[in-house]
């Protein structure tokens, strides 16, 4: 059993270094094998296909996006979250994107998870107005990719920027801290 997790942790670490070398399109299965140290068969064995295999990356992407935002206590703490999670998988995220439009198990997550991370933003930065709140997850998902193309852009300054053009009052919004 630990031997069938390592080799699954194994092929998920090697797909997720794959899609950022190589973008979807070019990595293959059997790259990814090779990188993992592991014979291509066992991607079909433990994932049925590379779609399959890339869906898994983006789900324990989001679990770990889940495990890390509830160290977040403060502006500062959420800005360096962002800045660090967001902003350094930006080529990941464009990668997933790009892979929603073929593969429809990864639209679907990716469709559902975009919905939690709004959801969870707002809860985070306290936000009432919903039309607020999907114009500033919006400019963060934007501003990501902006950083995909250009990584030299202010993104911290421009998310003070941003928190202050909506007056953000980033306390801990008392219902989401009860939930957890």
């Amino acid at each position: 059993m630990k031997e069938k997790q390592e080799t699954k942790s194994k092929l998920l670490t090697a797909a997720r270094e794959c899609l950022l070398k190589s973008g979807h399109a070019r990595a293959t299965i059997k790259q990814i094998a090779a990188l993992a140290g592991v014979n291509h068969g066992l991607v079909h064995h433990y994932f049925g296909s590379k779609e399959y295999l890339f869906l898994e990356v983006l789900l324990e992407e989001s679990r770990q996006f889940d495990r890390n935002l509830d160290s977040i206590h403060n502006e500062n703490d959420m800005i360096k979250f962002l800045t660090e999670r967001l902003f350094m998988n930006a080529r990941l995220i464009v990668e997933f994107q790009a892979m929603a439009m073929q593969m429809p198990s990864i639209n679907k997550a990716l469709g559902e998870i975009t919905m939690k991370r709004k959801i969870q933003l707002k809860e985070r930065l306290n936000i009432k107005d919903p039309i607020e709140g999907d114009i500033i997850t919006s400019s963060i998902i934007g501003l990501v990719i902006q950083y995909n193309i250009n990584p030299e852009i202010p993104r911290e300054k421009i998310l003070k920027h941003l928190f202050q053009l909506f007056s953000i009052d980033f306390t801990l919004n008392k219902m989401y801290s009860e939930k957890n």
